[in-house]
C-alpha cells in the first residue's frame, strides 16, 4: 500500500513541475499509456489462448478476472519499459544520474531540479 500511496504522491507532484518538464514528462507518458494498450492488448490474446478461448466468444468469468487484474500490470509493465529507456537515454545524454532514472522509472519521483522554485 505504501508502494501504491508513493505513486499517487509522485503523479501529483506533475502539476508543479516547470513547465518544460511537464510537457516531457507528459510525452513520455502518453508512449507509455500506448505502450500499455499494446501490452494488455496481447495479454488479452495470451489469456485466451492459455485458457482456450476465442476472444470472439463470450469471455469466461475466470478470463474476466484475469484479464482485470492484467490491466494495471500491463500498464505499470509498459511505463517502466518506456520510462526505463527514456531514463537511460538521459543517463547516456548525462542529464540524470543513474539513482534518479531508477527512481523515475520505477517510482514516477522526479529529480529536484526539475520542480519550479526548487520545491519538492
Amino acid at each position: 500500500m505504501k508502494f501504491l500511496r508513493e505513486l499517487l504522491v509522485n503523479a501529483n507532484a506533475t502539476y508543479r513541475l516547470q513547465r518544460k518538464y511537464y510537457w516531457l514528462t507528459t510525452c513520455v507518458g502518453i508512449f507509455a499509456g500506448a505502450a500499455g494498450i499494446a501490452v494488455m492488448y496481447a495479454a488479452a490474446h495470451l489469456l485466451a489462448s492459455m485458457l482456450g478461448v476465442s476472444l470472439s466468444a463470450r469471455a469466461s468469468p475466470l478470463w474476466i478476472a484475469l484479464f482485470l487484474f492484467a490491466i494495471p500490470l500491463s500498464f505499470y509493465l509498459a511505463m517502466v519499459v518506456v520510462v526505463g529507456t527514456f531514463g537511460l537515454f538521459m543517463v547516456c545524454a548525462g542529464r540524470f544520474t543513474l539513482s534518479e532514472a531508477q527512481h523515475y522509472a520505477l517510482r514516477s519521483r522526479y529529480p529536484q531540479r526539475w520542480f519550479a522554485d526548487g520545491e519538492a
